[in-house]
This record gives structure tokens, C-alpha cells and sequence, in this order.
């Protein structure tokens, strides 16, 4: 099963004599299994408290595993312009929390250089993408996360030119 199914719990019992079954042989009261468990794991599991007036009971264990499910994380990130300071990605998740995040950028710049994949964020104008990776937890699945993102060009403003000459004609 997987991680938040619950699972069907049943106990198979056999071995009874003649035409006997567990309906109609004397004083029978059904093996039960229990499990408490809900995490990602295996677990041994062994019935208990079954019974009948002839019979003596063998209890054979069995295995529940319960594997993890993919998680969900979600990453955004705003644009910046050359020059200023970088945006930090954010990040948000439900299963995987946020405490545990690796980032990788990738892209081309304007002039059309690859770059990365890289941990370093970029610095040079052009278009992007980071990769967030929420680390796996207890019940779910390393997931990935992508946004896009733009360094702009940075604006020169017109020059001005200041010679403090005076004209005296």
C-alpha cells in the first residue's frame, strides 16, 4: 500500500478437520490483526486472539509495506534587472516542508552562452530556470520544482557632459 491508504488487515485461517469451518466449529472466535503504524516502512505483522474448543492455533506473521507517495513542492522566483541583487526563490510545500531545499539555475544569456546547470545563481542578463529539490521525508518522494525567471539589461542613461568651460565669445 502506499502511505495514507488504509490498509485491508485480514486473516486467513485453515486447517480445520473433515467439513469443519470457522462457522461451525465449537466455541470459535476469529484471529484478529492489528497495526498501528502509518509511516513508510515494513512492518511485521502477527495475528492474535483467535480460538476454537478443538483446535490450537499456529499464527504465521506477514509483512505490511507501506512505500511513499510523491510529494508536492511548488517554486517561484521574481526578475531582476543586471546590477541589483539577485531574487531568492520561494518555496512552499506541504509535504516535503521547505527545510531541506537545494536549488540549481540553468539558462542562456543574452548573447545566447549557456549556463549551468549551477548551485550559483546567475549574474549575467539573459533567461532562466531554478530547479528546487525538496528533500524525501519519512512518507513521501524527493520532488522537483521549476521556475522561470529573466535578468534584464541595466538602462545606461544618457551621458552628460560637463566641461565647466564658459563661453565668453
Amino acid at each position: 500500500i502506499t502511505y495514507g491508504t488504509t490498509p485491508e488487515l485480514k486473516v486467513k485461517v485453515e486447517g480445520f478437520i473433515g467439513e469443519e469451518t470457522a462457522v461451525t466449529a465449537s466455541g470459535y472466535i476469529a484471529p484478529m490483526v492489528e497495526n498501528e503504524n502509518i509511516n513508510a516502512g515494513e512492518y511485521e505483522l502477527t495475528p492474535t486472539g483467535g480460538k476454537a474448543d478443538n483446535y490450537e492455533f499456529e499464527y504465521v506473521s506477514g509483512i505490511l509495506k507501506i512505500q511513499k507517495v510523491q510529494g508536492a513542492g511548488n517554486v517561484t522566483i521574481e526578475d531582476w534587472t543586471y546590477g541589483e541583487n539577485p531574487s531568492t526563490p520561494n518555496v512552499t510545500s506541504t509535504t516535503n516542508g521547505i527545510e531541506n531545499v537545494t536549488y540549481s539555475y540553468s539558462g542562456k544569456t543574452l548573447e545566447n552562452v549557456e549556463f549551468g546547470p549551477s548551485e550559483n545563481v546567475p549574474t549575467q542578463a539573459g533567461n532562466y530556470t531554478v530547479t528546487a529539490t525538496f528533500a524525501a521525508t519519512t512518507n513521501y518522494n524527493e520532488v522537483k520544482a521549476i521556475a522561470d525567471f529573466k535578468i534584464s539589461k541595466a538602462k545606461v542613461e544618457e551621458p552628460t557632459v560637463n566641461t565647466g568651460l564658459t563661453y565668453t565669445g
